[in-house]
Formats: structure tokens, sequence, C-alpha cells
């Protein structure tokens, strides 16, 4: 979604802004994204955080349709 430089950054800057938001909000389990990847990993539970996963695959799906809406809006 973003040119050049800005890709890493803005990857950078969104993870650390979820993260720092993840811990300041007491947002359910089923909404934490960094603990499916943590301490409620399937290597570390043996159980599939579903909760998780699902909102992971849903915040995929708005973030691909935006950058789809994007790269319509470009003339190449």
């Amino acid at each position: 979604m973003l040119d050049d430089q800005w890709r890493t950054w803005g990857t950078m800057l969104s993870a650390g802004g979820l993260w720092w938001l993840w811990g300041r909000l007491s947002l359910p389990a089923s909404m934490d994204i960094f603990r499916g990847m943590g301490k409620g990993s399937l290597l570390v539970t043996h159980a599939m955080p579903w909760g998780a996963m699902a909102f992971s695959a849903g915040l995929s799906v708005v973030l691909f349709l935006a950058a789809l809406k994007i790269v319509q809006r470009r003339e190449y």
C-alpha cells in the first residue's frame, strides 16, 4: 500500500502501534493477535487459538480490500 522505504517503516510503526494499543486497552483474549503468536501459540498450548485466528483473518481481508482500492485508483 505504501511506496518504497515507507513499506518497512509503515509495517514497523503499525505493528508497534497495535502492540502498544493492546497493552493499553483491555480487549477480549479472542482479539489479542499477539497472544496468539506468543503465550497462546499452538506450540505452547497445543490448542488452536481460533478467536485470534478469525480476528487476524478478518483484519487481513480489510487490509487487502484497502490495498485493492489503492491499486485500482492508481494509473500505471
